[in-house]
């Protein structure tokens, strides 16, 4: 186990490493953006004074501070979008969002000791008695800074950190809220966060979240059916809380059991959804003979195809090379140009590829990748006019050109 704490911003973005290494396990803890604000520091503490002697206008100062908006985003996105405050666009909130669905493990700190407890079972060590009792508030965020306007601003400002906490809580090991009735104060869970409507009442976050936030209609499970390895058959999944089509997350029905599923059918499950909206590109991995005119044919239908068997053409955008396969770091570049203009797309691989297929970014969210497979045999009596003009055509071959063809080495394990 190492760690890497970032109170500054990373000093290279965190979507550049290779968090589908297999042999990398991450984890990250989530927490309320403002009881980490309220977490406090010796630095804070210079600053602000300690929570507990500070003045009206320290606490003024204090939540007008720069440093801290949207903390958790500035962090976790390439370009340390964020800084933005109230006016911090959609775009930044899911760009954090495609980093956290990479990562192998989200734990949320209001439930800390259960998340470990899970996490250590499913990685298959012990832990040493953990204090279930340490961390734990019981006075919320709103009465510790003792004015509703700050407390109210904080929030505002903080909003897209926020949305992006709470949406994590679905990708959660362990779902906190489902611990709520067994111990209704878990770990650094602040008192939750309430919002004053126009007509002055207080809502509780979890019943008004959608509507303070503009959410989309609740998306229905019977949409999709997924695979459970564990009883063998295909089932529909739970949903956790009330999602968007957009923000969907999908896990096991016996999620109570603390089952999820793994990284790649995460990463698949979004791929898909992205396709569907158009936010993602269908690649075909055309191995000669491999049914790839046919499956061509039938995309053209759809939608719009290159024009050149599927591969490429004339109305080919320049923004994109032409060469394939791609390289790892351009992968979601390319695919999300291609999408603009294209639905589906091909690469045949008659030679082999100028670059291993392993280093394409299959995991990339903008990008659905198909290959059809054939037995090996049928596929090397498809034939074509290079294998007849060296062997005959089937139906004349000679007993010496089939000798010949049962020995040509160019097709060994294609």
């Amino acid at each position: 186990f190492i760690s890497w704490e970032f109170g500054k911003k990373p000093r290279s973005p965190l979507v550049d490493v290779n968090w589908e290494s297999p042999h990398l396990v991450s984890v990250i803890v989530m927490k309320d953006p403002i009881d980490r604000r309220l977490s406090g520091d010796g630095g804070i503490n210079r600053m602000f004074g300690k929570e507990e002697e500070r003045t009206e206008e320290q606490w003024e100062a204090f939540a007008k501070y720069d440093g801290s908006i949207n903390f958790m985003l500035t962090r976790l996105t390439p370009d340390r979008c964020g800084t933005e405050g109230e006016n911090t666009t959609e775009e930044c909130l899911e760009t954090g969002k495609e980093l956290l669905r990479r990562f192998t493990y989200i734990l949320d700190v209001k439930c800390l000791d259960e998340g470990l407890e899970a996490l250590a079972g499913e990685l298959g060590f012990s832990l040493p008695y953990l204090n279930k009792d340490s961390g734990k508030t019981q006075v919320s965020a709103r009465e510790r800074i003792g004015d509703d306007e700050l407390y109210e601003f904080i929030l505002r400002r903080n909003q897209r950190d926020f949305e992006l906490y709470e949406w994590s809580k679905g990708l959660s090991l362990v779902n906190c809220s489902a611990l709520e009735d067994e111990n209704s104060d878990s770990a650094g869970n602040g008192g939750g966060h309430e919002f004053v409507d126009e007509n002055g009442t207080d809502d509780d976050i979890f019943t008004s979240f959608n509507e303070t936030h503009d959410f989309d209609d609740e998306f229905s499970a019977e949409d999709y059916s997924v695979y459970n390895n564990e009883t063998g058959s295909k089932e529909t999944p739970d949903l956790v809380g009330e999602k968007s089509s957009q923000d969907i997350i999908l896990v096991t029905n016996n999620n109570t059991d603390n089952n999820r599923f793994n990284n790649h059918e995460d990463v698949r499950l979004l791929q898909i959804e992205n396709y569907k909206k158009g936010n993602a590109l269908l690649l075909n991995i055309h191995i000669t003979h491999h049914a790839g005119t046919t499956f061509c044919a039938a995309m053209k239908q759809i939608g719009n195809t290159p024009s050149n068997a599927c591969n490429g053409g004339d109305d080919w955008p320049e923004t994109v090379p032409r060469h394939r396969p791609w390289e790892y770091d351009e992968t979601d570049r390319n695919a999300i140009e291609l999408r603009k203009v294209y639905h589906f797309i091909s690469w045949e691989f008659g030679k082999k590829p100028r670059s291993p297929l392993v280093d394409v970014n299959w995991e990339s969210p903008h990008l659905v990748s198909v290959i059809v497979m054939k037995d090996p045999i049928d596929r090397r009596l498809s034939g074509d006019g290079g294998i007849n003009r060296m062997f005959g055509k089937e139906e004349e071959r000679t007993e010496e050109q089939w000798e010949a063809f049962a020995k040509y080495d160019g097709s060994i394990n294609f």
